[in-house]
């Protein structure tokens, strides 16, 4: 694991907070099976516990983005990337068009 934290102070762009940026499995893809299922990637964890943007992370952003991300069930496999989490306060899944999931 690898990352950054900063703990920022009240300032001019507004109070402060903790901000995060890690990666679970520096390298190398996390890997899961659980009944038949096999599913991993590269796994950031994103926080940024602060009202305002902060080190280019959207305010209130608490999230995990898995990238070079594959699903195996039954003979397909679907590859892609996700982000899913509360960003900007907001519960949110997403997969960018740039990284669709063919199967």
């Amino acid at each position: 694991m690898k990352g950054e934290a900063a703990l920022y102070p009240d300032d001019a762009l507004g109070t402060g907070g903790l901000v995060l940026s890690f990666i679970l499995n520096s390298g190398r893809s996390a890997e899961f099976t659980s009944g038949g299922v096999n599913f991993g990637g590269t796994v950031y964890f994103l926080v940024n516990s602060s009202p305002v943007v902060r080190s280019s992370f959207a305010a209130n952003t608490y999230a995990v983005n898995v990238t070079d991300a594959y699903v195996n069930f039954l003979g397909f496999r679907a590859t892609g990337s996700l982000t899913i989490g509360i960003v900007n306060g907001l519960f949110r899944i997403s997969i960018p068009s740039y990284s669709p999931n063919p199967i």
